[in-house]
């Protein structure tokens, strides 16, 4: 029925980030309902840094955890090169536009600022989207400004 459904959709995103994630890679769940494959089999995340974690769900009460503020979120996004996000099959759709904060902090911070990686590297299961993000790189910031004119002689 449904349940095994769930297990089996659960154990296969979890397989998936176990092949793919190396332990200390950061991981973002957009939305964070996606940590729900994590909770149910947590053996495919381990070593990976929950990025948006503030609170695991038996520290906090509750059964995915408690995630950072928007600010706090932004920042620690902010502070990395790469960045595997595990998406829900909207979440990633253009017309998705999340009411929580948190939640625009993660699609705004990643459209903006990273990039898919290159080599692409993205697996899709049960469409579930596991994708690497890079950051962008620099924009450069155009031709350098002219040399000041050497001032003009005054009148005497």
């Amino acid at each position: 029925g449904a349940a095994r459904t769930w297990q089996g959709y659960a154990a296969a995103v979890s397989a998936l980030a176990a092949r793919e994630v190396r332990p200390g890679e950061a991981v973002v769940f957009l939305p964070a309902i996606g940590r729900r494959a994590k909770v149910s089999h947590p053996e495919g995340f381990r070593g990976v840094r929950d990025v948006a974690l503030a609170a695991s769900g038996p520290a906090s009460g509750t059964l995915y955890g408690r995630e950072r503020g928007a600010a706090e979120l932004r920042r620690a996004l902010l502070a990395l090169d790469r960045l595997w996000v595990l998406a829900e099959p909207y979440a990633l759709r253009s017309p998705w536009y999340p009411r929580n904060p948190a939640e625009r902090v993660k699609l705004t911070v990643v459209t903006e600022e990273f990039v898919p990686g290159e080599p692409r590297r993205e697996f899709v299961r049960d469409g579930v989207t596991l994708r690497l993000y890079t950051r962008r790189p620099a924009t450069p910031a155009g031709p350098p400004a002219p040399p000041p004119a050497p001032p003009r002689p005054g009148r005497r």
